[in-house]
């Protein structure tokens, strides 16, 4: 589900819940918690330590 529909059923969600269908805001709420995570983009992020020599970058050897 696209983030503009995710948050369009949040507030649509809210804008029951302050008129107090509290079923249907929870209703709504969940149609956004039904659908499975995304894979994140990065899995892992590797840091290594910089290769400096004489105040320049190495070259990777």
């Amino acid at each position: 589900m696209r983030l503009s529909k995710k948050l369009e059923n949040m507030f649509s969600a809210i804008a029951f819940a302050e008129e107090g269908e509290f079923e249907t805001a929870r209703q709504m709420v969940a149609e956004n918690v039904d659908e499975p995570p995304r894979k994140p983009a990065v899995d892992e992020v590797k840091l290594g330590t910089p290769r400096i020599k004489q105040g320049r970058l190495a070259p990777k050897v």
